[in-house]
């Protein structure tokens, strides 16, 4: 099973953007309370799971409560992909196969 980054503050989003320079990161920016955020959640693992070479990292908005600031989210979920590390990439909403072509193209 993938262990996911469980990420609460801007320090360790650095230390993620800082993997970002050997590997693809993927960051899940969602919602506990967010119905669309719950219907991705077993797909966004499995994923996790057969795309060993990426990183996977998930955000609750509510534990770090500047994140929607500080990454300009306007919907949840929201998937950001890192590489070198900047954002290269995004899909906003519940949107899985669109995150699938996301990693496939940046991977």
């Amino acid at each position: 099973m993938h262990q996911f980054f469980a990420l609460c503050f801007q320090g360790e989003m650095e230390e993620l953007k800082e993997l970002s320079h050997k590997c693809l990161v993927v960051v899940d920016f969602f919602a506990t309370w967010c119905g669309p955020c719950k219907s991705v959640k077993a797909a966004y693992e499995k994923l996790a799971e057969e795309e060993t070479a990426v990183k996977f990292a998930k955000l609750d908005i509510d534990i770090y409560e500047d994140a929607p600031a500080d990454y300009s989210l306007v919907a949840m979920p929201t998937f950001m992909a890192f590489k070198n590390g900047e954002m290269v990439d995004s899909v906003i909403g519940p949107h899985i196969e669109e995150v699938k072509k996301m990693v496939a193209r940046l991977k």
